[in-house]
């Protein structure tokens, strides 16, 4: 039984994924390359760190804590009370914490908190502008592919058509009724039009290729795209033309809204908003600093021929 699911696991994973024997949708391949593409996973890690800096900023405001213990040991001949030399062996034990909490630093933690928050929402929208250009990127790759692809169809359509005239020419040469001119000029037609064939099959490889890549798929074996629907592509053609024409807006209302919309642009202007900040954190250099500082320290310490107090008492 055991060996049978076995068989039965490793058959499983020897088939291709799901989603090489369906075509995709242009939906499809967009969400795919957004969640695996490299760039954008790159481009999420910068984000991460900006995040990251953000919470260190903000953890400047924290008291810390630091701590220490040392053990020390002294061996060979000292000198006494009585003015002679002597054997002597010493020990000490110490132990020791601290901790400072900042009461002002001119304005610097608030404005390199409000820094790191700006740099965060940059790199927000810096990771937008990626998954916008990957889908732009998606998008002119699967309609190159299906260019390709309809080319592919005309020049198999346009090869079949060559062919029966030429099989119709060589009968009408068997009959007597056509020339070996024209029968071999259209056949050199026919070759022209495989050859045309053959190079459109090549680009749309190229193109199944470039598309796979943008998806970081493994391989492009199986790999294909879903057609539009021309039906359902027709009735909205018919649709809009019956509509009321619309007015188009001006080039300079595209220009305000791109100005909104673009996350390029809302990345560089929350750089030049950084960029006072910093200019603050600078000038918080010319103003005096207060931090609030504690401490506790305490050790153990013994002699070779003295009594010493115990150990917690000593503490």
């Amino acid at each position: 039984m055991k060996r049978s699911l076995l068989v039965l696991y490793v058959a499983i994973l020897s088939q291709p994924p799901l989603f090489s024997q369906q075509p995709w949708s242009l939906q499809q391949c967009c969400d795919y390359a957004v969640e695996h593409n490299i760039a954008i996973r790159q481009q999420q890690n910068r984000r991460d760190q900006q995040a990251l800096q953000l919470s260190t900023a903000k953890n400047q405001r924290l008291p810390d804590l630091s701590g220490s213990a040392s053990q020390n040991f002294s061996f060979g001949r000292g000198l006494t009370a009585d003015n002679t030399y002597t054997n002597t062996n010493t020990s000490s034990t110490s132990f020791s914490l601290g901790t400072s909490v900042p009461l002002f630093t001119g304005f610097q933690i608030p404005n390199n908190i409000r820094l790191n928050q700006l740099n965060l929402e940059a790199a927000t929208q810096d990771l937008e502008k990626a998954k916008n250009d990957i889908r732009v990127q998606v998008a002119q790759a699967y309609v190159q592919m299906l260019y390709d692809m309809e080319i592919l169809d005309v020049a198999r359509r346009q090869t079949a058509i060559d062919s029966a005239q030429v099989a119709r020419l060589q009968t009408l040469l068997n009959a007597g009724r056509a020339s070996e001119a024209e029968l071999a000029q259209q056949q050199a037609t026919l070759a022209q039009s495989q050859l045309t064939a053959t190079q459109a099959g090549n680009n749309l490889q190229l193109a199944t290729l470039a598309l796979t890549q943008l998806l970081e798929l493994d391989s492009p074996e199986g790999f294909t795209i879903a057609r539009p629907d021309i039906s359902a592509r027709a009735g909205t053609t018919a649709a809009v033309a019956k509509a009321p024409a619309t007015l188009q807006a001006s080039p300079d209302e595209i220009f305000s809204t791109a100005l909104t919309l673009k996350p390029e642009i809302a990345a560089e202007q929350l750089r030049l908003r950084a960029t006072e900040n910093s200019l603050a954190i600078a000038r918080a250099g010319y103003m005096p600093t207060l931090s609030f500082s504690a401490g506790l320290g305490t050790n153990y310490y013994t002699t070779s021929g003295f009594n010493a107090d115990p150990f917690g008492k000593q503490l």
